[in-house]
């Protein structure tokens, strides 16, 4: 019998065929206009927010993401910003602009109150969420020994899934016993480990390479590659 090896179909033949199926062009259509309304929707809730910080002289523009015009100010503007911010992330319901309004606070000068404030907001959720992950990812950057406590307490709520792997990278950036115990304690955890490694990386205890080197053969590829990174700087 002659069998005849059948023939695969390119991504660009894919894509042609795809464009001309009415169902697929729908749901293009469908998409794009969600993402308008979502757009609409954040521009709406995101104007007050703008009109508070034009009262106190920080005319931004409103047509563009409330983050990427707030991280764009000198530290001084940027240092008047932050009270009116933390008002009104209390405030706002939607949730892409109270994420938008987190990430403004995700740079090594912010306010040192800051952190607490996000603690206390992170404390009332009780799932994981984009809006807690943005919540923590900021407090990576920002942590430090004022919210220790905290950040361990947090962490082991495992209600707030993978979040808790941002929480632990911000504790990677208190450097004494405590939090270097803390993140050893967390290695056999298979949700954690890899970032109780970078955290312990960003630390690096002397006894560094006794803690992680077991770990050089870990079933994961991405973790293997952290611990290679760490013992080889």
């Amino acid at each position: 019998m002659n069998k005849r090896q059948k023939k695969g179909i390119s991504a660009r033949e894919l894509l042609d065929q795809l464009q001309k199926d009415p169902s697929y062009a729908k749901m293009l259509e469908e998409k794009e206009k969600k993402k308008e309304q979502n757009a609409e929707e954040y521009f709406i809730a995101a104007k007050p927010i703008f009109e508070s910080l034009a009262d106190e002289g920080l005319h931004l523009t409103p047509n563009n993401a409330l983050s990427r015009e707030v991280l764009a100010l000198s530290r001084g503007d940027f240092t008047k910003a932050i009270p009116i911010l933390l008002e009104w992330l209390s405030r706002v319901d939607l949730s892409a602009l109270r994420e938008d309004i987190v990430r403004t606070f995700a740079v090594p000068w912010t306010d040192p109150n800051i952190a607490p404030e996000l603690i206390r907001i992170i404390d009332l959720e009780t799932e994981d969420s984009s809006f807690s992950w943005a919540i923590a990812n900021t407090l990576e950057v920002i942590a430090d020994e004022t919210i220790q406590e905290d950040l361990i307490r947090l962490i082991s709520k495992d209600e707030l899934g993978s979040t808790r792997q941002m929480l632990v990278l911000a504790l990677g950036n208190i450097n004494n016993e405590s939090s270097i115990n803390t993140l050893v304690s967390l290695l056999p955890d298979h949700d954690l480990i890899g970032h109780a490694i970078m955290a312990l990386g960003k630390i690096y205890p002397p006894n560094l390479e006794e803690i992680i080197s077991p770990y050089k053969d870990h079933e994961r590829e991405w973790i293997r590659a952290e611990v290679q990174k760490i013992l080889s700087t």
